[in-house]
Order: C-alpha cells, then sequence, then structure tokens
C-alpha cells in the first residue's frame, strides 16, 4: 500500500513537468444507421466556437484543433443532429439516424436527451458523467444524482449492499437491467448491486426511464426501468490497469483489455478483471468483491452479435440493524456495530445480443440469457429453540417442549438458482409509423434450504456432522412471459401518438419438503395482467415539444408475501397483486448549448406492500399492505454548456407521496425525501486537467407512517480532480468535503428510533495506466 502511494506521488511530480500537449487532429467516419453506407456533407463542429469541417465522400473528416474538444456536433438537413464527446482522437463510427421515426433508442449527447419516441420521462447518465464521479461505489449512489431518485448504503460509504428509490418506489419495484438482461429476483424482486462488481467502469450510459413507461423494458417495469449499457467494441487496441486507494481500507484493482478491430473490422474482443475491497464506514461491515467480464462482437453484413459473460463473487459482513437515535450524532458511537451477518454470493451471467436488418424497414433484435446464481446469508443465533429447527433428532420431546428447549447456533440460509429467456423483437417501419411487436420468456428454478451447526449442545453437536443437518427446504418453479405491441405514428409533422399494449403472465410454483414440523406445502399461484399505455408529443416550435403521458402496471407479489417458507409457524396467505396509474404531462426545451426537462407526475396505487425491517430476524423484514397511495410530484432537469470546456447540470424534485386510505390517510410515506436537488459541474479548465463538483440537497424524511419523527435534511458537496499525463492517468476525490453528518435511512421499533448513518468525509486516489 506505501509503494503504490509512493507511485502515484512519483508520477504526479514527474508528469507534472511535462510539455502539454498542443494540438489535435479528430478523426473518424459517418454512417447511416439503418443502411450502414457513409454520409457526405456532414457538418463536424466543436460547439460553441467557429472551427468545423464537412466529410467526404467516403464519410471520414478530420477536425484539427488546439486540443481535444469536449464534444463535437454533426449536423445535416435529412438527419438528428448528433452530439459525441471523444475519447481519443479517432473516434471510430459516428452513426447517425433520419428524422422520421428512427429507432426507439436514447440519444447520448453532450447535453441530456429523452427520446424522440417515448413521452415518458427519461434520463441518461452519460459515460463521461460517470467517469466524473465513479469510483468504487456501487451503482446506486451514482445515480442518487438523477432527479428523482434517492440511495443508501448498509455500510454508509457506498460499497456492499446499496438501494435506491425512483418516486418513492424501491428498487424491488424497478425493472434493473444490465444490456437488457433482467438483474431483479424473480422471487423476491430485489436486486443485489454487490453481486456485479465494477460493471460501471465498463458502462457507455445508463438509462432511466421513470413511471410505468414503455413495454420494451420487460415485465418488471413497474415503477420505472433502469439500463445499464456496456461496450465491447473499440477502435483500437488498448490495455488498462488501475488501482486506486481510499479511506476505510478501501482498495480497488481493476485490468482490462480491448483488441480494437479484428478479422477485417468485423470481430472485437474485451476482458476485464476487477477487485474491490472495503472495510465500509459502518464497523464489522466490510465488503469484498470479485468480477471477470468476458465481450466478443462480432458484425457480418446486416447482422451483429455481443456475447458477454459476466461472473462475481461478493462476500460481505453486514449489520442488520441501524444506529440508535441517542447515539446518531456521536462521531463515534454512530460507527460502531455489531456482527450480524455474513452474504456470500457467486453469479454468472450469459447473454447473446442480436441484430439483424432485414432491410430499411424491417429490423428483428433478441436478447438470449442465462444466470445462474448460488449462495447464502450466516448468522448466530443465541437462543435457537429445537421446533423451530428440527432439532429433535429422536423425536423424544413433545411440541412444547421442543419450543421451550433451545440452544445457540450457528444457521446458513442458501438459494441456488438460476433462470434464462430470451426477448425477441420484431420492428417495422414507414414513413409514418413504427410498429414494434416482441416479447419476454423467461423460465426461473431455485433451491431454497437452510443448514445448522457450531451447536451449543454437545450432544446435538457430535451427532451432526459439518453443516448437514437441514431445518428447510423448497423448490419454486416460476414461468414468467409477455408479449406487447407498440405503434408509433407521426400523426402530422409535430404531432406523433403512442399506444402500448403489453400481456403478462406469472405461474409460480413451490413445492416444501417435509422437514420436522414443516407442513410440507404444495403451491400454486398464477397472474394475467393486461397493461395499457399512450402518449402524445407535439413539436410546438423547432426547440420546444411537450409531452404527455398514460399508464396502467400490475405487478405480482414477491414470494415471502405468501409463504415464508422456512416458517414452520407460519401459513400459506394471500397477497394481492399492485396496481398503478400513471399520468404525467412533460415539456422539453432543446437549444444548442441548453436542454431543459420538466415533469409532472401523478401515480395511483392500490395494495401496495410496505415493507419494515424486523428487529428479531435478522435478514427479514415485516410486510404490511397499504389499501391505496398517491406518488404525485414534480422534475426538472437543466443541462448547459456555457463554453466549450464548462458543463453545468441542474435537477430538482418535489415529491408528495402519501398515504390515500386507512389510518394514515393524508401522511407521508417513510423514507422518502419531501424534496431533492443537485448541481454537478464538470469543468476542463486546462488541456490535461479536469475538475468535477458535485452538490445534493436531501429534504427530510418521515420515519414512520405516523409522521411523528423525521430523519433530517442535509446538504452534501464532494469534489473531485483528474490529470491525463500521457500514458498515466491520475484522480482524486473527496466525498462529503465538508465533514457534515448526515442519516439516509430510518426505521421505528415500537418507540425505538434507528437511522442508518452515511460517511463522514472520505478520499479515495486512483492511478491508471494505458497502454
Amino acid at each position: 500500500m506505501k509503494t503504490l502511494s509512493r507511485l502515484i506521488l512519483f508520477t504526479v511530480l514527474f508528469a507534472s513537468t511535462a510539455e502539454l500537449v498542443s494540438a489535435a487532429a479528430v478523426s473518424g467516419v459517418i454512417t447511416d444507421a439503418d443502411t450502414g453506407k457513409p454520409l457526405a456533407s456532414v457538418s463536424v463542429q466543436i460547439p460553441g466556437t467557429e472551427i468545423g469541417t464537412f466529410s467526404r465522400v467516403d464519410g471520414s473528416f478530420t477536425l484539427r484543433a488546439q486540443s481535444l474538444p469536449d464534444s463535437l456536433q454533426f449536423s445535416h438537413i435529412a438527419y438528428r443532429t448528433l452530439f459525441i464527446i471523444p475519447r481519443s482522437e479517432n473516434i471510430g463510427s459516428a452513426v447517425m439516424r433520419k428524422r422520421v421515426l428512427e429507432q426507439d433508442e436514447i440519444i447520448v449527447s453532450a447535453n441530456r436527451s429523452r427520446s424522440s419516441l417515448q413521452p415518458a420521462s427519461v434520463s441518461v447518465i452519460s459515460a463521461e458523467e460517470i467517469k466524473a464521479s465513479y469510483t468504487v461505489e456501487d451503482v446506486p449512489m451514482i445515480l442518487s444524482s438523477e432527479s428523482g431518485m434517492h440511495a443508501y448504503s448498509e455500510s454508509g460509504s457506498g460499497s456492499g449492499y446499496s438501494y435506491v428509490t425512483l418516486r418513492g418506489f424501491d428498487q424491488s419495484r424497478i425493472a434493473v437491467m444490465l444490456d437488457n438482461v433482467s438483474l431483479n429476483d424473480n422471487e423476491s424482486h430485489q436486486v443485489y448491486w454487490v453481486d456485479h462488481a465494477d460493471i460501471l467502469s465498463d458502462a457507455t450510459d445508463v438509462q432511466i426511464q421513470k413511471g410505468v413507461g414503455s413495454s420494451l423494458y420487460g415485465a418488471s417495469a413497474f415503477g420505472g426501468a433502469i439500463n445499464v449499457q456496456t461496450a465491447i467494441a473499440s477502435d483500437e487496441r488498448r490495455l488498462t490497469v488501475s488501482s486506486g486507494l481510499g479511506s476505510y481500507n478501501t482498495e480497488k484493482y481493476r485490468a482490462a483489455w480491448q483488441s480494437g478491430p479484428l478479422a477485417g473490422s468485423s470481430l472485437y474482443l474485451s476482458a476485464r478483471l476487477s477487485a474491490i475491497r472495503s472495510d465500509g464506514y459502518r464497523d464489522k461491515h466490510g465488503s469484498e468483491q470479485l468480477a471477470g467480464f468476458f465481450g466478443l462482437e462480432y458484425n457480418r453484413g446486416r447482422m451483429q452479435n455481443r456475447f458477454r459473460a459476466l461472473i462475481g463473487n461478493e462476500r460481505t459482513h453486514l449489520v442488520w440493524w441501524g444506529v440508535d437515535a441517542a447515539a446518531i450524532d456521536d462521531r463515534e458511537a454512530r460507527r460502531e456495530a455489531y456482527d450480524a451477518y455474513i452474504d456470500d454470493f457467486h453469479q454468472q451471467i450469459y447473454s447473446l445480443n442480436t441484430r439483424y436488418l432485414f432491410s430499411d424497414r424491417i429490423l428483428f433484435t433478441n436478447t438470449a440469457y442465462l444466470v445462474r446464481g448460488s449462495g447464502y446469508y450466516e448468522n448466530e443465533e443465541p437462543e435457537a429453540d429445537y421446533y423451530s429447527y428440527a432439532l429433535d433428532l429422536e423425536d423424544s420431546l413433545t411440541d412444547s417442549a421442543e419450543q421451550m428447549t433451545t440452544t445457540s447456533l450457528t444457521r446458513r440460509k442458501w438459494i441456488q438458482n438460476r433462470y434464462f429467456g430470451s426477448i425477441p423483437v420484431l420492428t417495422l417501419k414507414q414513413n409514418n409509423y413504427r410498429l414494434d411487436l416482441g416479447g419476454e420468456f423467461r423460465f426461473y428454478t431455485g433451491d431454497h434450504f437452510g443448514e445448522v451447526n457450531d451447536l451449543g449442545n454437545e450432544y446435538l453437536s457430535n451427532s451432526l456432522s459439518d453443516w448437514s443437518h437441514r431445518y428447510y427446504a423448497y423448490n419454486s418453479l416460476k414461468y414468467s412471459n409477455s408479449l406487447f405491441m407498440r405503434l408509433n405514428v407521426a400523426l402530422s409533422p409535430e404531432l406523433r401518438s403512442i399506444a402500448d399494449l403489453q400481456l403478462q403472465s406469472h405461474v409460480w410454483n413451490l413445492e416444501q419438503e417435509t422437514i420436522g414440523h414443516a407442513f410440507g406445502y404444495s403451491l400454486k399461484n398464477d397472474w394475467l395482467f393486461l397493461n395499457p399505455k399512450v402518449g402524445l408529443q407535439y413539436q410546438l416550435t423547432r426547440d420546444l415539444s411537450l409531452q404527455s403521458f398514460y399508464g396502467q402496471g400490475r405487478k405480482e407479489p414477491a414470494d415471502n408475501r405468501m409463504i415464508d417458507a422456512d416458517d414452520v409457524f407460519g401459513e400459506p396467505r394471500h397477497a394481492a397483486a399492485e396496481k398503478v396509474s400513471n399520468l404525467e404531462f412533460g415539456l422539453s426545451l432543446r437549444k444548442k448549448h441548453l436542454s431543459f426537462n420538466l415533469t409532472g407526475y401523478f401515480m395511483s396505487l392500490t395494495n401496495q406492500q410496505i415493507k419494515e425491517l424486523d428487529i428479531n430476524r435478522s435478514g427479514e423484514y415485516l410486510y404490511s399492505t397499504a389499501e391505496a397511495t398517491r406518488h404525485r410530484g414534480t422534475e426538472w432537469e437543466l443541462n448547459w454548456l456555457p463554453g466549450p470546456y464548462l458543463n453545468i447540470s441542474l435537477n430538482h424534485t418535489l415529491n408528495r407521496i402519501r398515504y390515500s386510505s386507512g389510518e394514515f390517510d393524508g401522511n407521508f410515506l417513510p423514507n422518502i425525501p419531501l424534496s431533492m436537488a443537485n448541481l454537478s459541474l464538470r469543468w476542463r479548465f486546462t488541456e490535461r486537467f479536469r475538475l468535477n463538483w458535485s452538490s445534493r440537497y436531501t429534504d427530510i424524511m418521515y420515519v414512520q407512517a405516523a409522521n411523528t419523527a423525521q430523519v433530517p435534511s442535509s446538504l452534501i458537496h464532494s469534489a473531485g480532480l483528474a490529470a491525463d499525463l500521457g500514458i498515466f492517468s491520475v484522480s482524486a476525490r473527496v466525498n462529503n468535503l465538508f465533514n457534515t453528518l448526515y442519516s439516509t435511512y430510518s426505521a421505528d421499533w415500537d418507540g425505538w428510533l434507528y437511522y442508518w448513518p452515511a460517511a463522514d468525509r472520505n478520499l479515495y486516489l486512483g492511478l491508471e495506466l494505458s497502454l
């Protein structure tokens, strides 16, 4: 560790005397997105300057400037204006799309953009934004800079188990995807970001759909969708090795390789190995994450295939409970914790993204995937009764005696699962309409079982071999299928309409083994949902557009809402499906150097499942049902390029998320900020050095449904500095610059208040070598 610190210092001192780059010649080739043919006479310009050129007959261009520009603007009368942030002097291929009903994809630009075919609210975090703020955090901590999003981590420092909410919906109600492959657990619907170490290092962008949105986002897009997009192909061969050190004994090591074009520019390969370790801000909350990635992209004629394999393993020490309210303002006491449980999980994700262009008007895409996982969480039970853990091995005790007889033990709850599926979509396009026909077909199996060991009773301990005694076991099967039809019609040059209809089917089966006092239940539940969505988009002027959207979504309950299969006292119960109705209106302003989006949303829910931590059972939740709730608010985003070297982003969210029936009618839902605001500034103040600054304001949150206690508001500032020094790059980031004490989550247990503290001031230093 000392050697690495000296290397960083030596590199900075040495490179600070180097001669600055005096000129740059940016080149590339411009092609048509549909035909792949080169485009001539395209204007290529550095925004805000008079520096520019035009593409040649073969689509190539060369633009000379004093330094590598922050962005390039591509303009042509028949195509949509495109902005690209160059990463090197050779940007490779710049793909432009026709103005009339181009593909329904989000355009990544120097300014934020929403899809021209999606009237619902959309945000995009670009690769440049990710690079400015990402170090070792789990994905939710980076997403928290977007409007409508709030995040917290159990460790307090952002590594380990982390969570995000969108418009008051927790991540189990958000469709989370990696290159279109769902990461939501098929049974609990939860997302475990810790299983996918360092995925943001590969990301080209993160696309965020807010609200019910498009059926193209998959079956679990109930309160929104998050899709992390990664890249395989690169313009040149590249090897990067990086390492970093941070507060709380945080370490990160990464090696990545990209082949550049092979086999006549038809084949590309990439690979990555990452290792992250951190003790976390809170005691007893360390995390170790390992991940390996391999990608292969093959392009031939009209077909493109991208194969990805991501293998990850994590081992995390978790603290189930928060910090008592009496200690939350004490800098030392708020970090103290206890040994709770260990989470250990191994996951493999294999996917093949295929794209085939039959003609200029017919496109077929498909995502085929296989996901496998195996792991457990382990904790000690100091007073475990014989009845619950099937410890009366000779069946010599009565039921009441078993419940009164206790011993200490260590238990592991295992899950071994896999799911595979396919998402085919056929797209038909004409001059004034686009029709998407597709679906998702998924099959899931899960093997759940619990084991005990380290028993305090010597006789039992001698009778059982290591981790051999199972006290519960059940198997589950789930079939999730959906079909959708999505029609986009240009009713006039200014007005477009969208009609979307989705049919979902879920069939869930559980077979419980008869172990001890388990009843041996055999359960089957099925759900059939029809989700309609309509939208309008009106181009009021060249720069100003208006959007409206209405949609409905339904979601099947999580498995533990129907039965806790490891609880021998429990019986199957009925949990109704959740339903949301989503109405929103939006305004988008797009200028040359400025974009502004404003959205007002109105969402009504029935049967919303409210979960709280169960203080008596680590890793378990207590659930209640809110008959009706209202999620309402406004979101706006402003992105401004005042000059070629400065980018300023602002956003604000006003939330009014309340119960609308029952005992707490009119009260705010817990742990949802009443408002949030973000400021982000990215400034390249010399040709080699970049500064980024971020500020985040989080309003008060209520602790419980009665709204009698609050989590105080907070204003947190962070700053980073990066330097490109030839083959070396060095970065430093300080989070919570002014050392503010604040909390990000809370719970109330019988009048005792607990808070989840966030880290105080912390530092991360990184060094990267590119060859």
